[in-house]
């Protein structure tokens, strides 16, 4: 396979997603040109890409810095994350309440309840795109699933 069609595969595999983490990142305002430029670089270091890792994490990865450049750019810490996408399909009830509940998380826990939950990826490709011990990774998700179930039982309340 020629680098052009590897490049075309990977978008079509990922630029949805990688479009939604982004927005989940960074904003509507910001989205379409972060994407682009995810991709500028995906295309710019695929033919250095070394399989230490898998091509989805790696496309991952390369996503999340160019969301952490972004705000490094700005002078801000990148807070911004956003449940919309998350509750779509979810009842009225439902959506105020993740909304509310996603408003008190952390950065760093936002990320990654969209990694686990919304992306689905393992507790190893987690590891890999954040860069992070497996263990490290478990124990922040155990983390994250007590504080879920405080904020919602805290929000029915």
């Amino acid at each position: 396979m020629n680098l052009e069609t590897e490049f075309e595969a990977i978008y079509k595999e990922h630029a949805s997603k990688v479009r939604a983490l982004l927005f989940y990142k960074c904003g509507a305002q910001n989205v379409d040109d972060l994407v682009q430029q995810t991709f500028l670089k995906i295309w710019r270091g695929l033919k250095k890409f070394q399989g230490q890792s898998t091509l989805k994490t790696w496309v991952y990865k390369v996503a999340l810095n160019v969301a952490n450049d972004f705000y490094r750019k700005r002078g801000s810490i990148g807070e911004h994350v956003s449940s919309e996408n998350l509750y779509s399909n979810a009842n009225p009830d439902t959506k105020i309440i993740i909304e509310q509940v996603f408003a008190k998380m952390s950065g760093a826990q936002k990320d990654l309840c969209i990694l686990f939950y919304y992306n689905e990826f393992t507790i190893q490709e987690i590891s890999s795109i954040l860069q992070l011990p497996e263990g490290t990774v478990k124990s922040r998700l155990f983390e994250l699933r007590k504080t879920l179930q405080f904020l919602i039982k805290g929000d029915q309340s």
